[in-house]
């Protein structure tokens, strides 16, 4: 099994474990697939670690409909919930967190709180990142 990686949070570790092949099965690129598209692709990989790549887009409060609270998360102020997709007939978990908390940026949480180990924008941006490379259904 792969060690802790402390510098990576958790959604981070999860993709370093799958690319790294420590424990998890490992993604594969296409054969036909050039080294600059790989070499494009890991650099924006390397953006969604640092946490500066997202741009949040207006939550669709009409899309989803509260099923219940899974979690609290009181370290961060937040909790999980568990949602009904009604676009896509399916459930999914969602962190809720206030802005107090995560700041308007990765930059100013940084600023912020400078030795926490937890990196909201940090797994924000990975969690986009692979949404945007597996597609819905998967992320």
């Amino acid at each position: 099994p792969c060690p802790p990686c402390p510098a990576f949070s958790s959604s981070a570790h999860l993709l370093h474990k799958t690319r790294t092949k420590c424990g998890f099965r490992a993604l594969q690129p296409p054969e036909s697939m050039t080294d600059d598209y790989q070499d494009e692709h890991e650099l924006e990989l390397e953006m969604a670690l640092d946490g500066t790549s997202v741009r949040p887009s207006q939550w669709q409060s009409d899309r989803f409909q509260l099923v219940t609270v899974l979690q609290m998360a009181p370290t961060n102020h937040g909790y999980v919930e568990l949602l009904q997709d009604l676009q896509r007939s399916q459930l999914v978990a969602a962190k809720v967190m206030p802005i107090s908390w995560t700041c308007e940026s990765h930059t100013a949480f940084v600023i912020r709180y400078p030795g926490e180990n937890e990196m909201p924008w940090r797994d924000i941006c990975v969690t986009n990142f692979l949404a945007e490379r597996l597609g819905p259904g998967y992320v």
